[in-house]
């Protein structure tokens, strides 16, 4: 039931223990498991390692954390964020780029790395400016090549 109103409300939020548990365990999309950071150790390993299996991050957080994402207080100390977008392998991206006949182009990230923004008095306020003059100086080296 706590999994079914998380749902239908639209959160990605499923929550309670045995929803959570079938979640990762089926091989579906999932980002993040939150885990009560008074559960038993033994209970939340068993939690953070179906995460590591499901490829999700997991995260250790306060009661108060938790009922605010799952908007009640009846998650059993475990939640987990569904993925919003479904994730495609290497081997999918380069049998893309073959058929529609294109040189694969991939950038892969083995995780998050946060950076401060431009120097001050720049005016430039976001990186979005760099990657972009990035993208069209590697594309007129390219198209000079």
């Amino acid at each position: 039931m706590a999994a079914q109103t998380a749902q239908q409300e639209g959160t990605g939020f499923i929550y309670g223990k045995n929803a959570v548990a079938e979640l990762l365990k089926s091989g579906a999309g999932v980002d993040t498991l939150y885990v009560q950071d008074t559960m038993a150790p033994r209970e939340a390993a068993y939690y953070t390692a179906l995460a590591r299996q499901a490829g999700a991050v997991a995260k250790r957080v306060r009661a108060q954390k938790l009922d605010a994402l799952c908007g009640t207080q009846n998650h059993q100390g475990v939640a987990a964020r569904a993925a919003s977008i479904g994730y495609a392998q290497p081997a999918d991206l380069l049998a893309a780029a073959a058929a529609a006949g294109q040189p694969p182009f991939l950038v892969l990230c083995d995780g998050v790395v946060s950076l401060s923004m431009a120097a001050r008095g720049t005016g430039v306020d976001s990186f979005n400016v760099s990657v972009a003059a990035g993208i069209v100086l590697y594309e007129i080296m390219r198209q000079r090549a």
